[in-house]
């Protein structure tokens, strides 16, 4: 079995309070856990870049990952990365090019013509049963890119997005785009020969899903040491109150509001912070905004671990700060009612795919 991955999963879009030494810590471990898996190869893409060339090539040499990237050039104009390889899978010869898209290339690196650049990496590769092409590159690029290199059995490809179906791009080559938030993997399997064969999907990364021990053990012990600088930044006066944001908090609703309330303490947005501190993810920045009302917005909270009174998905994450008016509840709100866009911020198809807005808004209907 080959192992790939094309990019911004040693390091996520850095978050504005994230510093660099923190996410090169994150790295760390996920680079090991990688090589536990058995990585192959992959591509980095803009995010991992922001850890910096020297960064990521001491973590490729010490945990033996492949890093490619033919038409990447450093400051010095010098390639970067290799630009391909040939592995084994049983008895099959695989060549595989990395390629990185000038659109999303950051500064202090240079993209030439990824084309180019792939036609002639394969021209120095030998005779292979299978050639991939490993892509950080927009969805929209795809297509063009297997038209340019009918030669290449197999595109994989990413950046941000959702799950695409496993698809023939050009006629001949296979697309896989797995989205991120690491929620799904791509399979392919390859029936070679002279009746030669491709054909894939999507596996959901789900609770069926048996866990390695070891990999767990590290990712809990990374989380604990997160979670433990979270609260060291938290100091007094940091704890979110009524005193200190715009936020009115659900029992002031309430006090107006019983019967709407009564519904939503039976829907899951008054649990949705319950089931981060279940997860081990209660102080993750990347999780607690979907969580939690107001976090990095004007008048919030902005560290994690000041959420105080607005944990849940309380009245206000969807109509919007309340103080004033629960102050002088004669005052108008000074919202407009919610609806799908909203909804969306947090029910995004990487997040929530099976969402539904007419059926999901039933749930927690409370003007009846």
């Amino acid at each position: 079995m080959l192992l790939f991955d094309c990019g911004d999963l040693l390091a996520p879009p850095l978050l504005p309070a994230s510093g660099l030494d923190e996410a090169r810590e994150r790295a760390v471990v996920v680079d090991s856990v990688l090589a536990r898996l058995g990585l192959t190869a992959a591509v980095p893409g803009e995010a991992d870049l922001a850890l910096g060339a020297p960064f990521l090539n001491e973590l490729a040499a010490r945990d033996g990952l492949h890093l490619l990237a033919a038409n990447l050039r450093g400051s010095d104009g010098q390639p970067v990365w290799p630009g391909s390889l040939v592995t084994r899978a049983g008895d099959v010869e695989v060549g595989v090019v990395g390629l990185f898209s000038p659109s999303l290339c950051p500064p202090g690196f240079t993209a030439t013509d990824p084309v180019a650049a792939a036609k002639a990496e394969i021209g120095r590769l030998p005779k292979v049963d299978l050639l991939v092409a490993l892509a950080h590159e927009p969805l929209e690029e795809d297509a063009a890119l297997a038209a340019a290199l009918p030669m290449v059995d197999v595109l994989i490809a990413a950046h941000g997005g959702i799950p695409e179906p496993t698809t023939t791009l050009g006629g001949r080559t296979v697309r896989a785009r797995t989205g991120n938030k690491n929620r799904f993997l791509g399979r392919l399997e390859a029936v070679l020969g002279a009746a030669k064969s491709l054909k894939g999907g999507l596996v959901p990364l789900d609770d069926e899903v048996k866990g390695d021990a070891a990999i767990e053990a590290s990712l809990r012990a990374y989380r604990k040491a997160a979670d433990a600088r979270e609260i060291a930044r938290l100091t007094p006066g940091m704890l979110a109150t009524p005193e200190n944001t715009v936020y009115a908090g659900e029992a002031a609703c309430e006090r107006c509001h019983a019967k709407q309330a009564a519904v939503w303490h039976g829907t899951a947005h008054a649990h949705a912070y319950a089931t981060l501190e279940q997860a081990g993810h209660a102080l993750d920045p990347d999780c607690i905004g979907c969580h939690s009302v107001g976090f990095r917005a004007p008048g919030g909270f902005a560290q994690p671990a000041a959420v105080g009174f607005l944990a849940n998905v309380q009245c206000e994450a969807c109509h919007g700060p309340g103080q004033a008016h629960a102050r002088k509840p004669l005052l108008p709100y000074p919202k407009p009612p919610p609806g799908e866009a909203l909804c969306r911020r947090c029910h995004t198809e990487e997040r929530s795919p099976q969402f539904v807005y007419a059926s999901y808004h039933e749930r927690i209907r409370h003007d009846r």
